[in-house]
């Protein structure tokens, strides 16, 4: 009976080994979600719906388009209607946090097929962190995410602690210059 037994288990776990999806859902598989990152102090709640959140910036702008979309928590579905608010540093390490302006800042909604898209202008160091930029990310059956986009080869990615510590390299992205404008892609999997 105890042999029985032993065998059992062992056809059982050599099983799990040879064909390990059956029994594993792909919620278990974490591998595709975006990771976390810090808000740091600069959110402001209610910045506006706008795809442009450069307006009302004086200085010289060279446009970066940043988009993406928005994927649920299987890693292959995308999210309709996720709202995506973003904010970061003006070119000049600044970020606004008192004018009507909410320079560098705004929301924009996924549409049918989970795209986003916004246009914007790149980052500013600011106080030795990498260029970055801010992400909350909400969604009526899932999880909120706060995560930063990050921009490849940046010298701070190696040096700064939070973006170390929340593996910021993963999120580094490349800017590809295409129809005359800089621009990266930046997919999201929340959780």
């Amino acid at each position: 009976m105890r042999r029985k037994f032993i065998k059992r288990l062992l056809a059982l776990s050599l099983g799990s080994l040879l064909y390990p999806s059956k029994g594993i859902s792909k919620e278990k598989d974490l591998s595709c979600r975006t990771g976390a990152d810090v808000e740091g102090p600069f959110y402001r709640k209610n910045a506006p719906s706008r795809k442009d959140i450069t307006k009302g910036y004086d200085g010289q702008k060279e446009t970066l388009v940043v988009k993406g979309r928005v994927y649920a928590k299987d890693c292959n579905s995308p999210l309709a209607n996720a709202v995506v608010d973003i904010w970061h540093a003006s070119p000049e390490g600044m970020y606004d946090n008192r004018s009507n302006k909410f320079l560098f800042r705004g929301k924009v909604s996924t549409d049918s097929e989970g795209y986003y898209e916004f246009r914007t202008i790149k980052p500013g160091v600011y106080q030795s962190r990498p260029r970055h930029i801010h992400y909350k990310v909400r969604h009526a059956n899932h999880q909120e995410l706060t995560t930063q986009l990050y921009f490849e080869n940046d010298k701070f990615l190696k040096t700064d602690r939070t973006a170390i510590r929340s593996k910021g390299h993963r999120r580094a992205m490349k800017i590809e210059r295409a129809d005359d404008l800089d621009q990266v892609t930046f997919d999201i999997y929340l959780g």
